[in-house]
């Protein structure tokens, strides 16, 4: 879920957006994974109404890497996605296994803003 950036443990980091990804309530949480499991992420972006239309329409995608600032894999930029990761995604259910090749450690992040995510550690 993306909200507010206040109270997330990078939030000085995120300079480009005013927005986080929380897991389950928890900006920047960290997620604690077993190898050879599958797990869900439900991504859900969270809009302000004005009379009845949506605000602040800005798109994250959410997406897996080894590098903990991530950022700016769909424009161009130098992050990458972890290998055998599924597709960023902006909205909907996406599916992650963990497998033998998976690092001990990596991020859900934003695919287009800097430090949005939070730590992934294999257990």
């Amino acid at each position: 879920m993306v909200d507010g950036k206040e109270g997330h443990p990078w939030e000085r980091d995120i300079t480009t957006t005013d927005k986080c990804f929380s897991i389950d309530g928890h900006k920047g949480g960290t997620v604690y994974v077993k190898r050879g499991e599958d797990y869900y992420f439900d991504v859900k972006q969270n809009y302000k109404s004005v009379e009845g239309h949506e605000t602040n329409k800005e798109k994250n995608h959410l997406y897996f890497t080894s590098d903990h600032s991530g950022g700016k894999t769909l424009i161009g930029g130098h992050s990458k996605p972890l290998p055998g990761s599924p597709d960023p995604i902006s909205h909907g259910r996406v599916k992650l296994h963990i497998g033998r090749d998976c690092p001990d450690v990596f991020y859900y992040q934003s695919a287009e803003h800097k430090f949005m995510g939070g730590t992934i550690v294999v257990r």
